[in-house]
């Protein structure tokens, strides 16, 4: 009896271990940052969508999950059905449409992944496989994965909870005209990881959009270079990894150089408070 109830429970552990780490999952939520610039008048502008999965369909005897979007999407449009299997996750556009592999969770170091969506094929290497902690305690594996042949460029996916730059559609990681990045993910709507505020409308820190501001070289070895017309502006800076640590705090900005040679290769969030309260984020990478 007693073995039976360990097992039970064990097989239990195992089962809620399996979902949490799941992609296409009930209990997951995002807000996603969806983001254009306009060469015309040289801004960008952002809009946070809430996405999470609603109805089961079954569509040629497969099940699907249907996504749910908060509003309507400005710039471009996600898949309407997901699916999961042995840590690969697929895509429908439509009903009627192709399926599609947008991740493979399972891929190791070195590894070749061709992704797609509508007429649209990406050939990835995975360049590397890390681990890092939510705030729950759980370990979930991370990988660096970039276009074949042009590893300067690459994007970061988390273990069910998808890439940093198009979570939901993979496909557009690679925008830079058009894209979008991961501002938080939440399971049983408890905060798991952030990389901004994980606020629909912030309506307390508003991002500048009076600022033409670049950063440069990116990716960037031993210093990073603030270019911007209203340095004068500038209250300080913060500096986030990944795991949304802060890793330098309300720095002031005293020339547009900035040293980064202390900090470990990877990917980085450089945050800017203006005077007004106002603030940009934008992201490099750490060679």
């Amino acid at each position: 009896m007693k073995s039976l109830l360990l097992l039970s429970l064990i097989t239990f552990c195992s089962f809620n271990s399996l979902k949490s780490q799941s992609f296409v999952n009930d209990s997951n939520k995002w807000y996603v940052d969806y983001c254009g610039f306009s060469f015309e008048t040289g801004t960008s502008s952002c809009e946070t969508r809430e996405h999470r999965f609603g109805n089961r369909v079954i569509i040629d005897s497969i099940e699907y999950w249907q996504v749910l979007i908060d509003a309507p999407n400005v710039f471009f449009s996600v898949p309407d059905y997901y699916r999961e299997e042995n840590g690969k996750v697929f895509v429908k556009e439509t009903e009627t449409s192709q399926e599609y592999l947008i991740y493979d969770f399972t891929a190791g170091v070195g590894d070749q992944i061709e992704i797609s969506y509508s007429f649209t094929t990406i050939q990835l290497e995975v360049l590397s496989v890390e681990f890092i902690e939510l705030n729950s305690g759980e370990i979930r594996k991370m990988m660096e994965v970039a276009r074949i042949g042009a590893s300067d460029f690459s994007v970061f996916w988390i273990e069910g909870v998808g890439g940093l730059r198009a979570p939901m559609n993979s496909e557009r990681m690679f925008d830079e005209d058009v894209w979008t990045e991961l501002n938080c993910y939440l399971f049983n709507d408890n905060l798991e990881y952030s990389i901004k505020d994980c606020a629909l409308t912030n309506v307390d820190n508003p991002v500048s959009e009076e600022d033409d501001l670049t950063i440069y070289p990116n990716p960037g070895f031993d210093h990073l270079y603030i270019e911007s017309n209203q340095m004068d502006k500038i209250l300080f800076i913060d500096i986030f990894d990944l795991g949304s640590n802060r890793i330098i705090a309300k720095q002031e900005l005293i020339s547009p150089e900035l040293d980064i040679n202390h900090l470990t290769k990877g990917v980085y969030f450089l945050k800017i408070i203006y005077q007004d309260g106002s603030n940009n984020l934008l992201s490099f990478l750490k060679k």
